[in-house]
């Protein structure tokens, strides 16, 4: 229609002008289904390339005041009478021409050069089209409306090539090919829909950004080559962008017909992880990304929410998943971007597997975007945490402090200041081999003339020497599996005892450091491991004898959870079943040296069932303590066997300590001090004095009677997630949470009002308020993440313990064993870990069911203790070598174009 356009600019044009202003009337249309309406009366769109900033210039467009406006307007009316939009692909900006009275174009206005209107489209609702149509005056003042036209082709040229125009750019793309036409379904006039319901759409849009030179080439020898390149296309589709395939836009079905629902949306670069180079590669130019709120059946809006990322030209939908804690969504701050993982489900890989040609589709894949917008990646970071944690607590966001609302997004944010430390500098990564060394050891507090030493660990990177090394440990690693079987010389025992024995495997493990023992229940057996010094040169738990027929009243009793006691003579078990008033409530004491339960506590008159038992304090266990603590999901008490009564309880009543606010209590753990740290269901962490109505030690005893109160000194929101284990420092200074899919690293030290008090407060003793700290959020690298399938379990993390202090946290998922370096955590380095599976072949790897540093005495070190593994039929140790390179060199985040 407007051929005369590109002949107008294919001279180059005569336009020196940077700055162009037009006047006349904005028109908008919230989407297609919805009548126009004017938004300006008056008003003038000024383009001006001068201004601009990062490729980016803006179309503004201000309303011109009425001769005859209220003079009591106020300030807000005249700030919203101002627009502004960026100028680039995702703005689809186009002219328009109305049609004649006929509905046939007007060949004689077509040869006078002229045109009615610029339309656009809206930068975070797609549906919503700006029309600006010229006044009578402008419109006949050709050589305005073109230089703003040209001004415009060349402002979206420039943003989408990232780099300042020259002749040659000119030459090689035509305008008409960036901006297109509008077919609108309204007249401009009288603001009129056409009586048909059809979608807006702008023309053209496939041929934008494409050279001149190939424009309408017609070179029939392409042809097989443009056949090929399709079925590429076709199967990079099927492959990377499942959702398109799928078309798995079920609930936007609904959500997409009501735009209200979309909560907000951000332009940006899609990339997509290899796992080969551990590179994120460029995938997509210029994608749309949106988060949606979705409604159920009955149109009711509830805590769920779905990502959805699209192309901006025609908007089909590469990426589509609910938003969870499953994402492993991670933010960076350096490169502007989120990082997430896409799984896909089990039906619906199999379903791509049947219907296209590559069968190795990734069930997992990770994903990243890089914003183009500051304000845009602000708002829809935000809005992730914020749909996180709604979806995880069904309670609103908005109702947290806004201090902790920033808190848990800085949270998310990995390379986020924490303590005033970051992650090693760009000076620390030049350091040469051997100060990488000295370094490396000196955080660890070893000798510098000592090779590298951490736990055993899978790596590419192990020079031969070291394979071998590894290779060795591994065949001794093979021989030190040790199955849990029934001794032979009980092989008398009933067969019944047999089957049951039979039909369980290992559940639960606990290390004795005062006899130098593990012990692992199966069924309704214990099972008794010994490590002396030769079997811990040999990479073996020798195995001792075995507790079998564990009774309750001539029941069969299978322990749940259990801990040492008093010196380690004692385990004290619960079990599972909390609703029956035989178990309800009770505690019960196996005596290892008749190997017998001989003893059943009760916690309150068989009314306050038990979910967690632990000492009053780190290392009590080992000592002649009798008191222990326990927790249900309401309350925490101690309890005391030495009291005279059926019920053990610590407590005059039992309602004084009981929490009515259903906190949702789910483990605990404790100090040195007796300091106590308490999580919950909620994903929320409390910090106590000690537990409640216990007795002070020595700092209550200035106040007589003091007791430790029922309220939480602090209260630290966590994401939502279950906590699902606890541990803290024996000094109190950090605390390790566990999640299902993360661990949070805690410190729970605070700055001293007072500047000549040496000594350091913590949140368990003084209200931490503005000095809620922002907690160390761990998870596994993209690589590491395919490689357990995509399904993050993580068992309860553990520190080492010893007079040496912590220098190490473990846990697992699955069958793979990780090891985080303590201090290097504490320095912001978030993926300094080691991770190896365990188990002698690796074809039948058992998932682990526990893991813990081996228990050392409270006046011995502990950095060297190795870690004990029991997976549902072995029990395993790993312990440390040494390894001739550092295992967290260059785990960084990193991206390619």
């Amino acid at each position: 229609m407007f051929s005369y356009l590109s002949s107008w600019f294919s001279s180059g044009g005569n336009n020196n002008n940077q700055k162009v202003t037009l006047e006349g009337t904005l028109i908008e249309q919230p989407n297609s289904k919805t009548n126009p309406f004017v938004k300006f009366m008056h008003c003038k769109a000024t383009i001006d390339r001068s201004t601009s900033q990062n490729f980016e210039t803006l179309l503004i467009i201000e309303s011109i005041p009425s001769e005859y406006k209220n003079e009591d307007d106020d300030e807000e009316q005249a700030n919203i009478d101002t627009l502004e939009f960026i100028l680039d692909e995702t703005r689809q900006f186009s002219t328009y021409k109305q049609l004649g009275a006929n509905n046939q174009e007007d060949e004689d206005a077509e040869e006078e050069d002229t045109i009615d209107a610029f339309v656009w489209r809206d930068e975070r609702i797609a549906a919503r089209i700006y029309v600006f149509k010229l006044s009578e005056k402008f419109k006949q003042q050709q050589n305005k409306w073109k230089d703003f036209y040209q001004l415009a082709g060349q402002s979206i040229l420039e943003n989408s090539l990232q780099r300042k125009l020259n002749k040659e750019d000119l030459d090689e793309y035509k305008l008409e090919n960036i901006i297109g036409t509008f077919d609108l379904k309204f007249d401009i006039e009288t603001l009129e829909r056409e009586e048909e319901d059809v979608k807006v759409v702008a023309t053209p849009v496939k041929n934008r950004m494409v050279p001149s030179a190939n424009v309408g080439a017609k070179n029939t020898t392409n042809v097989g080559a443009k056949s090929n390149l399709q079925k590429e296309e076709k199967k990079e589709i099927e492959t990377i962008y499942p959702s398109l395939y799928l078309n798995t836009n079920t609930s936007l079905s609904v959500t997409n017909s009501k735009e209200n629902n979309l909560l907000c949306e951000a332009k940006g670069d899609l990339y997509l992880f290899n796992t080969d180079s551990k590179i994120y590669e460029l995938k997509k130019n210029k994608i749309i990304a949106e988060i949606y709120q979705i409604e159920d059946e009955e149109g009711n809006l509830n805590f769920e929410y779905e990502m959805i990322v699209k192309e901006v030209n025609n908007n089909n939908i590469l990426i589509q998943q609910q938003i969870s804690s499953e994402m492993n969504l991670q933010m960076y701050q350096e490169f502007h971007s989120i990082t997430w993982d896409f799984i896909l489900k089990e039906k619906d890989l199999q379903k791509l597997l049947q219907n296209t040609v590559d069968k190795n589709i990734p069930k997992v894949s990770n994903w990243s975007i890089i914003f183009l917008n500051r304000k845009e990646e602000e708002e829809f970071k935000i809005t992730l945490s914020r749909c996180i944690y709604e979806s995880n607590t069904e309670e609103l966001f908005s109702k947290l402090k806004i201090e902790d609302q920033e808190m848990l997004v800085k949270a998310n944010t990995l390379d986020c200041p924490i303590d005033n430390k970051m992650e090693i500098d760009s000076k620390n990564e030049e350091e040469d081999e051997e100060e990488e060394k000295r370094r490396f050891l000196r955080e660890l507090a070893y000798n510098e003339d000592e090779d590298y030493v951490d736990f055993i660990y899978d790596s590419e990177d192990e020079s031969e020497d070291s394979e071998e090394e590894e290779e060795v440990v591994r065949k001794k690693q093979t021989k030190s599996s040790i199955r849990v079987e029934r001794p032979k010389e009980k092989a008398s025992s009933s067969s019944s005892s047999n089957a049951i024995a039979s039909k369980y495997t290992n559940s639960l493990m606990l290390d004795s450091s005062t006899r130098d023992r593990t012990f692992v229940v199966r069924g309704n057996s214990v099972g008794v491991f010994k490590h002396d010094e030769d079997d811990y040169k040999s990479n073996r738990l020798k195995y001792d004898t075995q507790i079998n027929n564990l009774e309750i009243n001539k029941e069969v009793f299978v322990p749940y959870k259990g801990m040492l006691h008093n010196q380690d003579n004692n385990i004290l078990f619960l079990h599972e079943d909390q609703d029956e008033d035989e178990t309800i409530g009770k505690v019960f004491r196996l005596d290892l040296n008749r190997g017998q339960i001989v003893e059943t506590w009760d916690a309150c008159q068989n009314l306050v069932p038990i979910d967690e038992i632990r000492p009053i304090e780190k290392y009590a266990e080992q000592t002649t303590t009798q008191v222990f603590g326990a927790l249900n999901s309401n309350t925490i008490f101690a309890m005391d066997p030495r009291i005279q009564t059926k019920d053990k309880i610590v407590v005059g009543n039992i309602n004084d300590i009981t929490a009515r606010s259903n906190p949702q209590y789910s483990c605990f753990a404790t100090n040195m001090d007796g300091r106590l740290v308490v999580g919950s269901d909620k994903g929320e962490i409390r910090l106590y004095s000690g537990i409640p109505n216990l007795p002070k030690g020595e700092e209550g005893n200035k106040k007589k009677n003091a007791k430790h109160p029922k309220t939480a000194k602090t209260l630290l929101p966590g994401f939502g997630d279950p906590i699902v284990g606890l541990d803290v420092t024996a000094d109190g200074k950090w605390i390790v949470a566990t999640c299902k899919n993360y661990l949070l690293v805690i410190k729970t030290v605070m700055p001293s009002e007072d500047d000549e008090d040496e000594e350091e407060i913590t949140g368990f003793t003084e209200r931490m308020g503005k000095h809620k700290p922002t907690p160390r959020k761990i998870q596994l690298l993209p690589e590491d993440i395919k490689k357990v399938g995509g399904k993050v379990s993580f068992t309860p993390a553990k520190f080492n313990t010893g007079k040496d202090g912590e220098m190490w946290i473990c846990s697992s998922t699955g069958p793979y064993l990780i090891t985080w370096n303590f201090k290097r955590i504490q320095n912001n380095q978030l993926f300094d870990y080691t991770m190896k599976q365990v188990g002698s072949d690796s074809d039948k790897a058992e998932e682990i069911v526990m893991d813990q540093f081996k228990s050392v005495r409270m006046n011995e070190e502990g950095r060297n203790a190795p870690i004990l593994v029991t997976t549902p039929n072995d029990v395993l140790i790993e312990r440390k070598v040494k390894v001739k390179k550092n295992p967290y060199h260059s785990r960084r985040t990193r991206y390619s174009k």
